[in-house]
């Protein structure tokens, strides 16, 4: 699974429609699904800090750990009272996830079980400290997450990222954290039950998918309805990877590093000597 899943088309396409422009072919969408990120990330990389926007989306194992803000979601296949289910067994029964804590079979009940959640229930992992925010000032003590990792402020300062090469002595080397295996998504004080992604790049990205999806088919007879949704969506990157203040993505910009300056659009500006 990638940046989608599949209830995300259900905003713009019915499945047996969208089924149609793939022939069915899951493989085919996770192509084209990595093409739209792909192709969406390259109009915000240099303005956005989109790595932690477009990352894969698993579903939750217990064995799993999970980096902050990284995301899963609640997946599970039917209960069947035939089959024979070990602890720790992920089941769904009329669209709610459930564990088992023990092992079950035959006619279905919740003895023994601990309810996740509904049926792809996104969640996503809790920064175990404030995020970094270079309009913060810290002392010595204070701790923030900031990249994967956990930094303890050495000595006072504003503005320089923890891992910006020149940090060290304010920040030191970090300590890496992700969560503990083992640990179940209903426990809030690791993770949160929310979409954490940008609602409005999910349906973008819907919309390039959507666009490559139907021209594989049909390449000089896009229906008008998705060429228009595609040209939409390239014209709003253009306009939000660029110096446009009407105009941003929902998520976290570039942080410069010490002593540069965040480039925003495809082209850097000229410098003229006459």
């Amino acid at each position: 699974m990638g940046y989608l899943y599949q209830r995300d088309y259900l905003r713009q396409i019915q499945l047996p429609q969208l089924n149609q422009l793939i022939g069915s072919d899951n493989a085919i969408l996770m192509t084209l699904e990595a093409t739209a990120t792909e192709e969406a990330n390259s109009y915000l990389l240099q303005k956005y800090d989109t790595a932690y926007e477009f990352t894969d989306m698993q579903p939750w194992s217990l064995a799993a750990t999970y980096k902050a803000q990284r995301r899963f979601y609640l997946f599970a296949a039917t209960y069947v009272a035939a089959n024979n289910y070990l602890t720790n067994d992920l089941v769904e029964v009329n669209g709610k996830v459930y564990i088992l804590t023990a092992n079950k079979t035959g006619a279905w009940n919740t003895n023994n079980t601990t309810l996740l959640g509904s049926l792809y229930d996104i969640f996503f992992a809790k920064p175990p400290q404030p995020v970094w925010d270079a309009e913060n000032e810290y002392i010595i003590g204070s701790q923030v997450w900031w990249h994967d990792k956990v930094y303890t402020c050495l000595n006072p300062y504003t503005g320089m990222a923890p891992d910006d090469p020149n940090a060290k002595p304010y920040w030191g080397n970090g300590t890496a954290y992700v969560t503990t295996a083992g640990v179940l998504p209903t426990n809030t004080g690791v993770f949160t039950q929310s979409d954490n992604r940008s609602q409005q790049l999910v349906v973008y990205v819907v919309n390039i998918v959507l666009y490559y999806a139907a021209k594989r088919i049909a390449p000089q007879n896009v229906p008008a309805n998705i060429l228009i949704a595609y040209d939409n969506t390239i014209n709003w990157l253009i306009a939000a990877s660029g110096d446009n203040r009407g105009i941003s993505a929902n998520i976290p910009r570039l942080q410069p590093k010490t002593g540069f300056r965040t480039l925003m659009g495809s082209l850097k500006r000229n410098i003229n000597t006459y």
